[in-house]
């Protein structure tokens, strides 16, 4: 996948001898004499585009399930990302799924630092809403003054999270 340019791809071109499927949870199996194993089973659910092109949509792990209605954050992630580019708001997020009595789950925008200007939260949630179909708009969002980090200082979701919920 060719990432940034004037040719940027939003696909996965595989290579000759490799071959490339999605198993009953809709999450690539990839099979190829280079590999020892031969067959990998992932947990990145795609979308087949061709015999030899397929689109990473997110992670089977990271799927919320809000009223039976499966949502990939990953998917919102990129939204957010341009809207926070458009707004400029230089701040880190993620989105997760947090309990819902009625629906199991619900679609969460996470934040780090102080909270946002209330109109700049409310555009945000107006532009996600124009762009998103209503099930995958954050029903609520969430501040933390600092997320925690994974050793590679990477955000870890789940104690973050763990962290919002103990509020």
């Amino acid at each position: 996948q060719k990432l940034n340019g004037p040719d940027h791809q939003d696909y996965f071109q595989l290579l000759p001898g490799v071959e490339a499927s999605a198993d009953s949870r809709g999450c690539l199996v990839i099979n190829s004499a280079y590999l020892e194993i031969g067959t990998l089973i992932t947990n990145d659910i795609i979308s087949h585009i061709s015999k030899d092109k397929f689109r990473w949509i997110g992670r089977y792990d990271r799927v919320i399930n809000s009223g039976g209605l499966k949502i990939s954050p990953e998917k919102i992630e990129r939204l957010v990302e341009i809207i926070f580019d458009d707004l400029s708001v230089k701040r880190r997020y993620f989105i997760a799924g947090i309990s819902d009595p009625k629906f199991g789950e619900q679609v969460a925008l996470l934040i780090e630092g102080t909270t946002l200007e209330h109109v700049d939260e409310e555009n945000i949630k107006i532009q996600l809403g124009q762009r998103l179909d209503k099930y995958e708009v954050p029903k609520a969002v969430l501040y933390v003054l600092n997320f925690i980090e994974t050793a590679t200082q990477k955000i870890d979701r789940l104690n973050t999270l763990k962290l919002i919920q103990k509020k």
